[in-house]
């Protein structure tokens, strides 16, 4: 199983294109090795006295941050699904205040917790 982080930095005038973006364009046509994939929108430290990882300290009011986290069976499974179609080289989206970032986590030790997800959360695709 991999965890892959990727952070959008978007201009705050142009949130709502990220998220129609997200929803109808950066879509996983074959699902079968995903297992979760959340887009969020980052808080700020003023809402959340407990927050400690500034995801962009040096920018704080440049743009918005919005964290996706995908949840994989594996790193082909991505690759296959999402990670070809990286292009480190190519033009910013407009709604793209600076290039997007990404990291991979790999699950050393996990939790089950007894909570379930909501069965309808917002925006379900």
């Amino acid at each position: 199983m991999i965890i892959v982080l990727i952070h959008w930095r978007i201009k705050p005038d142009k949130t709502a294109d990220l998220v129609d973006f997200w929803k109808t364009q950066a879509t996983v046509n074959d699902r079968l090795g995903l297992i979760q994939e959340v887009l969020s929108e980052a808080q700020s430290p003023r809402d959340f006295k407990y927050i400690t990882w500034h995801l962009d300290p040096k920018s704080l009011g440049n743009f918005v941050s919005y964290v996706n986290v995908g949840v994989w069976l594996d790193d082909a499974a991505f690759e296959e699904q999402i990670g070809k179609y990286f292009n480190d080289t190519g033009q910013l989206r407009d709604f793209e205040q600076f290039r997007r970032r990404r990291t991979v986590l790999k699950p050393i030790a996990w939790r089950i917790g007894n909570a379930q997800l909501p069965p309808e959360p917002a925006g379900v695709l």
